[in-house]
């Protein structure tokens, strides 16, 4: 990847799973400020060109870098070991054994007793395994063992989509 399209090096901090998000949000700002396309109503056409696919690339940069899962996939991405989830969906047979049985209690949740209690539990259970795969994650870059990362992120997606179901299911309670 070429360095001016590296989204660390153009909020200027140090590529790493582990981000101040405070510090990332106020780059951001700053950045807007400067490369926002209403400083440029009155330039050039190229000039307005310019700061649209700047303010754009900022956007870009920010959504992929405040979000844990996303900037983990970038890092490995920024590393030389993107995903590439459609040719590369193997997993541990443990694990599809796991992602069954969750899916499992996920379909139950509406017929529990108290089904909000019963989602409430579900979506705390999955944030711990969520966590505790991001600790795992930012040991395994630390250590560049790419693969075994590639593969935490790819369990991560999957809890991550089981939040959103779990989210949907939370929703039709309502």
């Amino acid at each position: 990847m070429e360095k001016e399209a590296d989204y660390f090096s153009f909020f200027g901090i140090e590529p790493s799973f582990e981000l101040d998000l405070n510090q990332l949000s106020a780059r951001y700002r700053e950045l807007q400020k400067v490369m926002h396309p209403d400083r440029f109503a009155a330039a050039s056409e190229r000039e307005r060109a310019l700061s649209m696919q700047k303010a754009s690339m900022i956007n870009d940069a920010f959504q992929t870098l405040k979000n844990p899962l996303s900037r983990a996939k970038y890092l490995l991405q920024l590393n030389g070991h993107a995903l590439d989830d459609e040719n590369n969906t193997v997993m541990a047979p443990d694990f599809l054994m796991t992602q069954m049985d969750l899916h499992d209690q996920l379909g139950a949740i509406k017929q529990a007793n108290d089904p909000w209690m019963a989602v409430a539990d579900f979506q705390s259970s999955i944030s711990q395994h969520e966590q505790a795969l991001y600790v795992q994650f930012q040991q395994q870059i630390g250590t560049q063992q790419w693969s075994d990362a590639a593969d935490s992120v790819r369990r991560l997606q999957f809890y991550n989509k089981l939040l959103h179901e779990a989210e949907a299911i939370e929703a039709q309670l309502d």
